[in-house]
């Protein structure tokens, strides 16, 4: 009796455990949804990267072309002071292609336009204004402003048209003075605002200022730009926290040179010491070398 017992119940056993089998073991993996949701994510911030990206590398592009024109300008301009022929046709346009040259061999002979512009030579060394402009990134914005200005030839404070009759404003008031050639230039080139630049301006902070210009005696050859709070051609805000030494009042390697003025300074002074308080001003402040990139001011490296 008892080895039936043991024999039913080992039976009894037995079943009960094939009854029961062991549970499969479970692969880890990505399903298919979630595969292509990362997919769409990675899609996602590479259309966000991408233009991004691009940006910031044609600003670069940018910057290095303006640098090079800007060393360009400086080199022809030093080269010129010591050459009797500088005013015969042509010079100019040789000496860039020198220096053009002695700065392509400092750089190893790589272009200097990243983006392989060719480089020309505007404006003439009797009114002080010249600049290396860009075949791709054209003029810095302060340079075609400046050379804009030494279109306008004769009387500063009383301007005429070819014909010789006055200029006057849209509502026939006669154009004269600062104030009226600074709007002549507006109408002229279609202006509603001054060309934006950011800087620190009033109370030292960060944020938007405006490039505007400003004659030292009464000629288009000495007008100078400066960088205030006023975006308005037909207003007149003096006030000026940056300061471009246009005619090289610090000498001729200053020439197209900013200078930022802490907390501002007022330049509304007579034309009879105008020149003697941009100098002074200059002075107090030729340490603040500054550049004007991408529309943006950055100490001088």
């Amino acid at each position: 009796m008892m080895q039936i017992g043991k024999k039913e119940m080992n039976f009894t056993m037995h079943a009960s455990t094939n009854r029961h089998p062991a549970p499969l073991r479970h692969e880890a993996g990505f399903t298919l949804a979630e595969l292509l949701v990362v997919v769409a994510i990675v899609g996602v911030l590479v259309a966000i990267a991408i233009p991004t990206f691009i940006t910031q590398l044609e600003k670069a592009e940018a910057a290095t072309c303006e640098s090079n024109r800007r060393s360009l300008k400086s080199m022809v301009t030093i080269e010129a002071m010591f050459n009797k022929d500088a005013d015969q046709a042509g010079y100019l346009e040789g000496l860039l292609i020198d220096c053009m040259k002695q700065l392509g061999d400092q750089t190893n002979g790589n272009s200097l336009c990243p983006k392989k512009g060719s480089y020309s030579i505007q404006g003439n060394l009797e009114t002080g204004g010249i600049a290396v402009k860009c075949s791709i990134h054209g003029l810095g914005m302060d340079e075609e402003l400046y050379l804009g200005i030494l279109d306008f030839d004769g009387s500063w404070y009383h301007q005429k048209d070819e014909n010789g009759n006055d200029l006057v404003d849209e509502y026939g008031n006669v154009l004269k003075g600062d104030s009226g050639i600074r709007i002549a230039y507006a109408i002229k080139n279609g202006l509603k605002e001054w060309p934006s630049v950011e800087g620190i301006g009033k109370n030292n902070k960060t944020g938007t200022l405006y490039i505007e210009f400003k004659s030292l005696e009464a000629n288009s050859s000495s007008a100078f730009l400066y960088a205030g709070t006023n975006p308005d051609p037909r207003k007149n805000d003096w006030t000026a926290y940056y300061i471009c030494d246009n005619n090289g009042l610090l000498g001729e390697s200053s020439k197209g040179q900013w200078y930022q003025v802490p907390n501002g300074v007022g330049i509304g002074q007579s034309t009879s010491d105008a020149r003697a308080k941009m100098l002074e001003i200059l002075q107090q402040n030729q340490n603040n070398k500054v550049n004007l990139v991408n529309g943006k001011f950055e100490a001088a490296s």
